[in-house]
């Protein structure tokens, strides 16, 4: 099980290591740990799989993906309630009625916020947002409690919005990390939403929203 769960999540992108069966510890490793150790590389997955063949799968964030994860979807939304549904138009995973964890790409911005997580005395952690030395359970893992797999909204995965973050990181009690970017003008909208239009159009992935240095706007994109 371990084998296919893991390369399916590698085939996504994502770095993978394994977790102790049915449950969310990871699985202790001989050299290292399970942070430097997530890979995409099949060949090491097959050995873990040859190892422990129903692990369930670890996701560390890297310097492509990023995660969201909340204990109570309900309220984290209604506290995002005024931002654009838009926000939410990614990869979710869920194993659990109001649980997930939200997939986005890293940004310039996403980096410089770093791990963050509001806790609520007496009731579920609102969210934490996992960028760097945390994890996550993998899709198609084995929920310790429930007994069933982690499920997945599969469609493409999108640069975190900075409102959205700039959401987190105001109930975090952060400031914005966004840099405070200049507004576009008018006719500056009317152009990257043209080029916005044509790099969909040519299926070309983007690592960040738009941004500017002095008078130029610049969105980074993949090459």
């Amino acid at each position: 099980m371990f084998l296919d769960i893991a390369l399916r999540n590698a085939a996504w992108g994502f770095r993978v290591f394994p977790l102790i069966p049915k449950t969310k510890r990871p699985l202790p490793l001989t050299e290292g740990d399970h942070f430097d150790a997530a890979t995409v590389d099949a060949e090491q997955i097959e050995l873990w799989a040859a190892q422990v063949p129903n692990a369930n799968v670890g996701l560390s964030p890297d310097e492509h993906f990023c995660f969201l994860e909340t204990d109570d979807e309900a309220a984290l939304r209604e506290k995002c309630s005024d931002l654009p549904p838009e926000v939410w138009d990614t990869m979710r995973v869920s194993a659990r009625e109001n649980r997930c964890y939200y997939v986005f790409r890293q940004t310039m911005r996403t980096r410089k916020a770093g791990n963050m997580t509001v806790a609520r005395p007496g009731e579920n952690n609102l969210f934490e947002f996992k960028q760097y030395r945390v994890y996550v359970v993998g899709p198609g893992s084995i929920h310790e409690k429930t007994g069933k797999p982690y499920e997945v909204r599969e469609q493409s995965i999108p640069a975190m919005p900075d409102i959205l973050l700039n959401r987190l990181c105001d109930l975090y009690g952060a400031p914005p990390a966004s840099g405070g970017s200049s507004v576009m003008s008018d006719e500056t909208k009317r152009q990257t939403e043209l080029l916005d239009r044509f790099l969909e159009f040519c299926e070309v992935p983007t690592l960040d929203n738009w941004f500017n240095k002095g008078k130029q706007w610049y969105r980074p994109i993949v090459t």
